[in-house]
Protein backbone atom coordinates (compact mmCIF):
# COMPACT_ATOMS: atom_id res chain seq x y z
CA UNK A 1 0.00 0.00 0.00
CA UNK A 2 1.50 3.70 -1.21
CA UNK A 3 2.17 5.82 2.02
CA UNK A 4 -1.10 8.20 0.33
CA UNK A 5 -3.42 5.16 0.44
CA UNK A 6 -1.86 4.09 3.67
CA UNK A 7 -3.17 7.97 5.36
CA UNK A 8 -6.52 8.22 3.35
CA UNK A 9 -7.17 4.64 5.38
CA UNK A 10 -6.18 5.93 8.31
CA UNK A 11 -7.88 9.39 7.98
CA UNK A 12 -11.16 7.10 7.44
CA UNK A 13 -10.84 4.77 10.11
CA UNK A 14 -10.26 7.80 12.64
CA UNK A 15 -13.30 9.55 11.08
CA UNK A 16 -15.32 6.30 11.78
CA UNK A 17 -14.12 5.72 15.03
CA UNK A 18 -14.64 9.82 15.92
CA UNK A 19 -18.48 9.27 14.50
CA UNK A 20 -19.30 6.22 16.12
CA UNK A 21 -18.13 7.79 19.48
CA UNK A 22 -20.25 10.96 18.86
CA UNK A 23 -23.33 8.65 17.92
CA UNK A 24 -23.49 6.26 20.06
CA UNK A 25 -25.79 7.12 22.96
CA UNK A 26 -24.93 7.75 26.81
CA UNK A 27 -26.70 6.13 29.54
CA UNK A 28 -26.77 8.98 32.29
CA UNK A 29 -26.99 7.77 36.24
CA UNK A 30 -27.83 10.70 38.78
CA UNK A 31 -27.46 9.14 42.01
CA UNK A 32 -30.30 10.99 44.00
CA UNK A 33 -29.16 9.49 47.38
CA UNK A 34 -26.52 7.04 48.57
CA UNK A 35 -28.55 4.09 47.56
CA UNK A 36 -31.04 5.54 44.56
CA UNK A 37 -29.86 5.71 40.90
CA UNK A 38 -31.09 6.57 37.86
CA UNK A 39 -31.04 4.40 34.61
CA UNK A 40 -31.43 6.84 31.53
CA UNK A 41 -32.15 5.04 28.41
CA UNK A 42 -30.93 6.59 25.16
CA UNK A 43 -33.12 8.10 22.33
CA UNK A 44 -32.21 4.88 20.56
CA UNK A 45 -31.60 1.42 22.29
CA UNK A 46 -30.76 -0.93 19.01
CA UNK A 47 -28.00 -3.63 18.23
CA UNK A 48 -25.60 -1.07 17.62
CA UNK A 49 -25.70 -0.05 21.11
CA UNK A 50 -26.75 -2.76 23.00
CA UNK A 51 -23.44 -3.95 24.40
CA UNK A 52 -22.12 -0.46 25.42
CA UNK A 53 -25.02 0.36 27.01
CA UNK A 54 -25.36 -3.13 29.01
CA UNK A 55 -21.90 -2.42 30.30
CA UNK A 56 -22.83 0.50 31.47
CA UNK A 57 -26.28 -0.63 32.76
CA UNK A 58 -24.43 -3.36 35.32
CA UNK A 59 -22.19 -1.13 36.69
CA UNK A 60 -24.92 1.42 37.65
CA UNK A 61 -27.06 -1.79 38.82
CA UNK A 62 -24.11 -3.35 40.45
CA UNK A 63 -23.07 -0.04 42.30
CA UNK A 64 -26.77 1.42 43.92
CA UNK A 65 -29.97 -0.43 45.77
CA UNK A 66 -32.39 1.41 44.23
CA UNK A 67 -32.97 2.05 40.75
CA UNK A 68 -35.45 4.58 39.12
CA UNK A 69 -35.97 4.00 35.30
CA UNK A 70 -36.25 7.19 33.07
CA UNK A 71 -37.09 5.97 29.53
CA UNK A 72 -38.54 9.40 28.22
CA UNK A 73 -35.77 10.12 25.53
CA UNK A 74 -36.65 6.98 23.68
CA UNK A 75 -38.12 7.28 20.65
CA UNK A 76 -36.60 4.03 19.04
CA UNK A 77 -36.17 0.50 19.55
CA UNK A 78 -35.31 -2.87 17.76
CA UNK A 79 -35.36 -6.65 19.22
CA UNK A 80 -32.19 -6.36 20.94
CA UNK A 81 -33.04 -3.23 22.69
CA UNK A 82 -35.95 -5.09 24.02
CA UNK A 83 -34.46 -7.88 24.65
CA UNK A 84 -31.91 -6.21 26.45
CA UNK A 85 -34.79 -4.68 28.51
CA UNK A 86 -35.88 -7.72 29.28
CA UNK A 87 -32.18 -8.69 30.61
CA UNK A 88 -31.89 -5.64 32.74
CA UNK A 89 -35.39 -5.94 34.68
CA UNK A 90 -34.60 -9.28 35.40
CA UNK A 91 -31.08 -8.92 36.82
CA UNK A 92 -31.79 -6.55 38.86
CA UNK A 93 -34.62 -8.72 39.80
CA UNK A 94 -32.08 -11.40 40.48
CA UNK A 95 -29.71 -9.80 42.37
CA UNK A 96 -32.70 -8.58 45.33
CA UNK A 97 -32.97 -4.62 43.66
CA UNK A 98 -35.75 -2.53 44.14
CA UNK A 99 -36.95 -1.09 40.37
CA UNK A 100 -39.23 1.63 39.83
CA UNK A 101 -39.96 2.10 36.41
CA UNK A 102 -43.34 2.79 34.82
CA UNK A 103 -43.04 2.78 30.99
CA UNK A 104 -43.78 5.87 28.79
CA UNK A 105 -41.57 5.07 25.78
CA UNK A 106 -44.35 4.38 22.83
CA UNK A 107 -41.89 2.71 21.10
CA UNK A 108 -41.47 -0.07 23.71
CA UNK A 109 -44.85 -0.64 23.87
CA UNK A 110 -45.50 -0.98 19.95
CA UNK A 111 -42.43 -3.76 20.07
CA UNK A 112 -43.73 -5.27 22.49
CA UNK A 113 -47.32 -6.03 20.59
CA UNK A 114 -45.28 -6.20 17.18
CA UNK A 115 -43.51 -9.05 18.64
CA UNK A 116 -45.94 -10.74 20.70
CA UNK A 117 -44.27 -10.31 23.54
CA UNK A 118 -45.85 -11.72 27.26
CA UNK A 119 -43.30 -11.75 29.49
CA UNK A 120 -44.60 -10.62 33.24
CA UNK A 121 -41.65 -9.02 34.39
CA UNK A 122 -41.88 -6.82 31.32
CA UNK A 123 -45.74 -6.24 31.63
CA UNK A 124 -45.91 -5.11 34.91
CA UNK A 125 -43.89 -1.22 33.85
CA UNK A 126 -45.85 -1.03 30.72
CA UNK A 127 -49.23 1.50 30.12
Amino acid sequence: MSKTNKKITEKRDKDATNKAETLAPKTQSITTNSTTAIIKFPTELTISYAEQFKSEVIDIINANNELLVDDSELVRIDTTGLQLIIAIITYILSVNKSLNWQCHAACINESVKQLGVNEPMLNKHLT
